[in-house]
């Protein structure tokens, strides 16, 4: 994850350049309203498959960590 994370953050610099804590705060938003789900359902996927779970195991299981996780 470090590898996309680099790209990701290059990326979120170019798109809102600046350092400010406004600023510092928007990348933050950016990055875990978008970009975390995204890299967290990846991880939960090579995890599964190197536990050679099936596809529908996977599934549940980002499911369920999904529902667990989730903001209320």
């Amino acid at each position: 994850s470090g590898f996309l994370c680099h790209f990701w953050y290059k990326h979120l610099d170019r798109m809102i350049p600046g350092n400010t804590i406004k600023i510092i705060t928007r990348k933050i938003l950016w990055d875990q309203i978008f970009f975390s789900p995204i890299l967290i359902v990846a991880c939960l996927c090579v995890g599964g498959l190197i536990d050679q779970s099936s596809r529908a195991e996977i599934r549940h299981e980002i499911t369920e960590k999904g529902k667990r996780n989730r903001i209320n």
